[in-house]
């Protein structure tokens, strides 16, 4: 953005040195002295003043619409990346967003339910009542949950980095604990 902004200044001013050209004659004044050693004067010297007559010149109009064109080019383009800029913050809010809940509902629902099953068929098996394969059954949905719950903060961490990118500045962020839980694990 700031890249785009800089090149339409530069165009703009541009197109005001051509505007000032082709508005303002220039003047020029000069003066020579000649050593000239075989002649009888030995010195002579010389003046000169001109002066340049800018709205006669018709190159000076041809340049003030290819300058009024590129500064036309420039402003498109400067509004090209800001919209640009605006669709990847955008996109990558959404993206993040989305990471975010899904993170949450795996940490407050999926996990906590799996933990909840193996602690239900532990007791059980413990007093007698279930078998192993049971047991064997809660502790892989125990595991499953965490190693969701692991895609999830490496799906939010991507997405927080491309909003990061996207915006150019760091983010706060939320710690991905859930309080309920204390970030324990069976």
């Amino acid at each position: 953005l700031v890249a785009a902004s800089h090149a339409v200044a530069r165009s703009e001013a541009t197109l005001d040195e051509e505007v000032a050209t082709a508005r303002w004659p220039s003047f020029m004044a000069g003066l020579d002295y000649m050593f000239m050693p075989m002649e009888e004067t030995r010195h002579a010297y010389g003046l000169m003043v001109s002066m340049s007559l800018p709205w006669l010149n018709p190159q000076h109009d041809e340049r003030l619409h290819a300058d009024r064109l590129a500064v036309g080019l420039e402003k498109r383009e400067a509004e090209t990346v800001r919209q640009q800029v605006r669709y990847e913050v955008e996109t990558a809010l959404v993206r993040y967003e989305g990471a975010r809940a899904a993170f949450q509902l795996i940490e407050g629902d999926l996990v906590t339910q799996a933990r909840q099953s193996f602690e239900a068929a532990q007791a059980a098996y413990t007093a007698g009542m279930g078998d192993a394969l049971a047991l064997l059954d809660a502790l892989r949905s125990v595991l499953f949950a965490r190693i969701e719950r692991e895609r999830a903060i490496a799906d939010l961490t991507i997405a927080e980095a491309d909003l990061e990118r996207a915006v150019g500045v760091a983010i706060p962020t939320q710690p991905l604990t859930n309080p309920t839980t204390n970030g324990a694990t069976p």
